[in-house]
């Protein structure tokens, strides 16, 4: 089987544009459960998400951006729970299921590690994934991150806190593991190109 090369994807400010694909793709339980949005994902719940990061973005609370290929939207991912003061930053980060396999998800994650570490001067980024998805643990120890412990989450499936994997990555980690070119680009139609 001939195997599939990825294409670029581009880093972009999430924007009401981004709605209607992100309703359908995160109304997938694939996607919804794992990602710990409400479910059954709610109709109108992209455009709420949306608009509200929106605010959070220009005020610099969160920074959330809209993973595109060919300019078609095909995930997110996002610096939340901002301190500036200890220069550190939780990533959540999803890719719709009919791009899955196909490195998006390394390179969106490469780009925002990127944004995070030279563009708002962070230390240290976070990730927190439910003990059950293997799949992202594999996923964030092989894109370098460091195990931290455990803590309890809030499932919005199951409606009580489950236990959660917590991972860590530095600066220091970023500058020594991604110093080689990728095909990946952040645009803001305003956030600095990247060469990561």
């Amino acid at each position: 089987m001939e195997k599939k090369i990825p294409q670029a994807i581009t880093l972009e400010p999430i924007a009401l544009e981004h709605i209607e694909a992100m309703q359908e793709f995160a109304s997938d339980p694939k996607i919804s459960v794992p990602v710990n949005f409400e479910y059954p994902y709610p109709r109108n719940a992209a455009e709420n998400y949306i608009k509200n990061h929106i605010e959070e973005h220009k005020k610099k609370y969160s920074f959330t951006f809209a993973v595109t290929q060919n300019l078609m939207f095909i995930g997110i991912c996002n610096l939340h729970s901002l301190c500036y003061e200890q220069k550190i930053a939780e990533m959540a980060f999803w890719i719709a299921k009919p791009y899955w396999g196909l490195g998006y998800a390394k390179q969106s994650v490469k780009a925002l590690l990127r944004f995070a570490f030279t563009q708002i001067d962070l230390e240290a980024v976070t990730a927190c994934t439910f003990n059950y998805n293997k799949r992202a643990i594999r996923f964030l120890e092989k894109m370098g991150f460091q195990a931290k412990g455990e803590t309890l989450r809030y499932s919005n499936k199951l409606h009580r806190s489950i236990s959660a994997c917590l991972f860590g990555f530095t600066q220091a980690a970023w500058l020594e593991k991604f110093t080689s070119p990728t095909p990946c680009q952040q645009t803001d139609k305003t956030i600095e190109p990247s060469s990561d």
